[in-house]
């Protein structure tokens, strides 16, 4: 009995001195409770990364239970990389990595349209967390992932809002709509490559961007050398990003949010060969890409184009000022 009574009285002390982990306290819902002294970056990427965890496991049981549908096949995908992105951060600055309760945490509506407004109320949520993060003092390379990662999920707060009203237009958002920019002088330049395991999800004419995450942006060019289809990644990027996980999937480039051609990353150590455009990378710690219109003789059949030096591309690296 003493033992009993022991036992009790020493979880009511762990609960009411804040040891006990609750629901409340993990992912942006315990972020919202620090004041902003006590915003620590071990603190900030803790809560991170619970709440990408949040994520993923929501966006995991929707599909589990209701199938791989859009818009959560897509941005399951982003969250993953989300984590991705948020882990080398944890062994630089010898943060312990939070546990994943994703999946326990995640409640499921009765019907799939009941799901939308939990992923707006989770985007939403998460970008709170994400903008009064970015308002402390940060080192560089952590408000440089948490810049990609509210850029992200501003995305899916998009799509997530248009699912919710039912629609299918284009444009709401930070100008994601696919109007005709010929007829237009555009002032702000974007550039974007985009990969998916699934080789149709990009080359779909009715693709919604909002729900995906650029694998590289125009904030992470460095260069692009024109004549030799050459472009260089702030190496700072690509210590985030695992290349072999991208080894054969395909790419979309968008100059302009407007979808140029589509390719294969590749290596030029492979023994396969490609009829399209391949983006080669070889060590990518250095940053620098090479784009083939083949391989491996990366050279134009008779009476084809050279989809690389599409003048919509060339337009807007231009006005990015990364053009070689």
């Amino acid at each position: 009995m003493k033992k009993c009574l022991a036992l009790v009285f020493y979880t009511l002390i762990l609960t009411h001195f804040g040891f006990a982990t609750e629901t409340g306290s993990y992912g942006a819902g315990g972020a919202s409770k620090l004041s902003v002294k006590a915003l620590t970056i071990p603190r900030m990427l803790k809560f991170a990364l619970e709440d990408e965890y949040l994520a993923r496991g929501e966006y995991q049981k929707i599909m589990n239970k209701f199938g791989q549908r859009r818009p959560f096949s897509n941005i399951i995908e982003a969250e993953k990389r989300h984590i991705a992105m948020l882990l080398p951060l944890f062994k630089k600055y010898k943060v312990p990595v939070s546990p994943d309760r994703g999946l326990e945490l995640a409640v499921i509506p009765a019907t799939f349209s009941e799901t939308f407004p939990i992923g707006v109320k989770a985007e939403e949520v998460n970008i709170e967390m994400y903008e009064r993060f970015l308002k402390q003092k940060l080192p560089e390379d952590v408000r440089s992932v948490f810049e990609r990662l509210l850029s992200g999920s501003q995305n899916h707060l998009a799509a997530f809002s248009r699912k919710r009203g039912g629609g299918r237009g284009r444009g709401r958002g930070k100008g994601r709509g696919r109007g005709n920019h010929s007829q237009n002088k555009i002032t702000n330049h974007s550039f974007n490559i985009y990969v998916a395991k699934n080789n149709n999800n990009l080359l779909s004419k009715d693709i919604d961007l909002s729900e995906w995450t650029p694998l590289f942006s125009d904030k992470d060019l460095v260069s692009f050398d024109w004549s030799n289809q050459m472009f260089t990644v702030d190496p700072e990027v690509l210590k985030k990003i695992n290349m072999n996980d991208h080894l054969y999937s395909n790419f979309t480039i968008f100059a302009d949010k407007q979808r140029c051609y589509s390719g294969k990353f590749w290596t030029q150590f492979s023994s396969k060969s490609s009829s399209q455009p391949v983006i080669l990378y070889n060590d990518p710690t250095k940053g620098t890409f090479k784009i083939q219109v083949n391989y491996p003789k990366n050279r134009l059949t008779s009476g084809s184009k050279d989809k690389r030096f599409d003048k919509r591309l060339k337009t807007a690296l231009r006005g990015l000022n990364k053009l070689k």
